[in-house]
């Protein structure tokens, strides 16, 4: 179980404690390429979402269900157009 916290600033800055290691690591990646980090979601169990640039992400742990309607977004389609149950 993970009890991390997270906190993001500025364009692409972002400080944390206790996180998982592939997140951290996957944060440092997008600051050296100068990406807008989003927004970012950590559960307990150490699964976790980084929403960055233009509507990209990178992920670890998460639903196959949430990864397959994510890379459906990715390729152009409108989630917002579905139905809530689909998003």
């Amino acid at each position: 179980m993970f009890n991390g916290d997270l906190m993001l600033f500025g364009t692409n800055g972002w400080a944390a404690n206790d996180c998982p290691i592939d997140l951290t690591t996957a944060l440092r990646e997008l600051g050296r390429e100068g990406e807008f980090i989003e927004d970012v979601h950590l559960t307990e169990s150490g699964n976790w979402i980084i929403q960055y640039g233009d509507n990209k992400f990178r992920w670890s742990g998460i639903p196959r269900s949430l990864k397959k309607k994510i890379k459906y977004f990715m390729a152009g389609e409108r989630l917002s157009h579905q139905s809530p149950s689909m998003i």
